[in-house]
């Protein structure tokens, strides 16, 4: 705003600046003061690039200090991001589903001591709180399917160019799937909820 304001005074200036004729053609006397003048709006539009910038490359990569930052970006919070400067087609993941509530008694279970401070960062309370334990084969995201929040256990993700909404391939649910299932979910009641899908565009959905 400050910037706008000193350029609309440059712009008043220039206005009532003199003209001088050389040989009939009209010359614009640039003085420094103009140049001076002018240096707010050439930082504003790179200040606003550089913000831009920071804030594509921050969600690509994160912080490299967990403690920097309390809530780091998932996998899809990356994708999001590049999705935005049309550097990928459309990006499909496969994995495990749970209901929130399914979820959050299933980690309760496996995790005693566990506490869910938001309902919304269910996914995130558990891949992080997994991690604090040194667990590392586990990657969680929330997705909106059919007006309902799910927890996706990915075991698969992949770029796929030639993918659409409507027509893309389908991750298999092979043998190596199925025993990632068997570690995960080991109690009865969880391992028949789960279901393996492939969604697509999870970005879109993401939470």
């Amino acid at each position: 705003m400050v910037s706008t304001l000193v350029a609309l005074f440059q712009w008043k200036a220039e206005i009532d600046h003199p003209i001088s004729h050389v040989a009939g053609e009209g010359l614009m006397k640039l003085s420094r003061r103009s140049v001076i003048m002018a240096l707010p709006v050439v930082f504003l539009v790179y200040g606003i690039i550089a913000f831009v910038t920071g804030i594509v490359l921050y969600s690509v990569w994160g912080t490299s200090n967990d403690a920097l930052s309390s809530q780091p970006f998932n996998d899809y919070i990356k994708w999001t991001s590049a999705a935005q400067l049309n550097l990928v087609d459309m990006w499909k993941v496969g994995g495990y589903t749970l209901s929130y509530p399914d979820a959050k008694a299933w980690a309760s279970r496996r995790f005693p001591g566990i506490e869910f401070d938001n309902e919304v960062l269910v996914p995130y309370t558990i891949e992080r709180h997994n991690k604090s334990l040194g667990g590392k084969n586990l990657r969680c995201m929330g997705v909106m399917l059919d007006e309902e929040l799910v927890c996706v256990f990915v075991t698969h993700s992949e770029d796929d160019e030639t993918a659409t909404r409507q027509r893309f391939d389908e991750f298999e649910e092979d043998a190596d799937v199925k025993l990632y299932k068997k570690q995960v979910f080991n109690w009865r009641e969880f391992y028949k909820k789960a279901v393996f899908m492939t969604i697509i565009d999870p970005y879109d959905k993401g939470y």
